[in-house]
């Protein structure tokens, strides 16, 4: 491989890499949406596990729905699948999927620490070799070019122009 050839290889690599952490850093920041959703939805539950036997359910537009019981909640269990649960199981869960998250939040920033440190590596890579005079060139002669006949095409019949002519 030439020297051309590795450099636009590396040149490749690295964007290729920052397409990859920038993907990498939208996961993150959805992850952390949800994260606050979750952290905001175990406020609720933890008021209402508390004494506080009424309260309101925001529906959207500035509706309200008023609640006076606390004995069930609703929980997504997954799939769009629901199922009624106690408010301090709703935590659990709730506590459970928050780990989870930020497990996940953790593996994501690691990913993205290794591939910005490969991307100063291959960069730095790139520059090294670009600064670096092409030795190849220099030292090797260039070989004569070789003419060969041109064959001179056929038209096909009825003497038409096609898309080659």
């Amino acid at each position: 491989m030439t020297d051309r050839d590795e450099l636009q290889r590396l040149a490749r690599q690295v964007e290729q890499d920052r397409a990859r952490l920038e993907e990498i850093q939208i996961q993150i920041d959805r992850v952390g949406a949800i994260l606050t959703e979750h952290h905001d939805t175990q406020q609720v539950l933890d008021r209402l596990i508390s004494d506080q036997t009424t309260g309101h359910v925001p529906v959207g537009a500035g509706i309200l729905i008023p609640f006076t019981s606390k004995e069930k909640v609703l929980v997504d269990l997954g799939s769009d699948l629901y199922g009624e649960r106690t408010p301090s199981q709703a935590k659990q869960i709730i506590e459970e999927r928050q780990n989870d998250l930020t497990e996940l939040m953790e593996t994501l920033h690691l990913e993205g620490k290794n591939l910005r440190d490969r991307i100063e590596r291959t960069a730095e890579t790139f520059t090294e070799m670009a600064q670096t005079p092409e030795k190849s060139t220099a030292e090797e002669p260039t070989p004569e070019p070789t003419t060969q006949p041109q064959k001179k095409r056929r038209r096909p019949f009825g003497d038409e122009l096609t898309l080659d002519d």
